[in-house]
């Protein structure tokens, strides 16, 4: 594998057993982002004002346990699909949710577009590492209710922070 490969967009895909608009609904409302994936989690809308749920036009402040935030913009939020800026609107997150026989398909994109390459290496790679952790910790939440993140920033850096 390449450099240019690793720079390339990255798709993550895990089945969960949950509703599509459940699924959806950890990602678009603060209180359940805080639930598997964030210590703390605001949405605004367009003119700044914060609101419980994320809005297109809007954006949001994400912080991690550890301490790392990121504030991007809210692109899209339709019946299904998610669209993000991420890592301050560095590049976008695109979320999508399909249901099939009681399961839903939960499919994250990533892509980085700004940077020196050495910095877009180490953002796909940490990200996608990242990523696979968390959506597992949605199913492992949104199935059966176990949070398996570690939330003491003192025991940081480890796999699931």
């Amino acid at each position: 594998m390449t450099a240019e490969d690793l720079l390339k967009p990255f798709i993550l895909k895990i089945w969960i057993k949950r509703d599509a608009e459940a699924l959806q609904r950890f990602w678009t409302r603060s209180d359940d982002l805080v639930r598997w994936f964030l210590a703390s989690a605001k949405y605004f809308d367009a003119g700044g004002a914060e609101v419980s749920i994320a809005v297109p036009g809007g954006s949001y402040e994400w912080r991690w346990i550890e301490g790392t935030t990121d504030r991007s913009s809210v692109k899209a939020v339709e019946h299904g699909r998610i669209v993000l800026g991420w890592m301050h609107d560095k590049g976008e997150i695109e979320l999508t949710f399909t249901q099939s026989s009681g399961e839903t398909m939960v499919e994250l994109k990533q892509t980085i577009e700004t940077g020196s390459v050495e910095d877009r290496l180490s953002d796909q790679i940490g990200c996608q590492l990242g990523w696979t952790f968390f959506l597992a910790n949605l199913k492992s939440v949104s199935e059966g209710g176990l949070d398996l993140r570690e939330k003491d920033p003192a025991r940081v850096p480890v796999l699931n922070y």
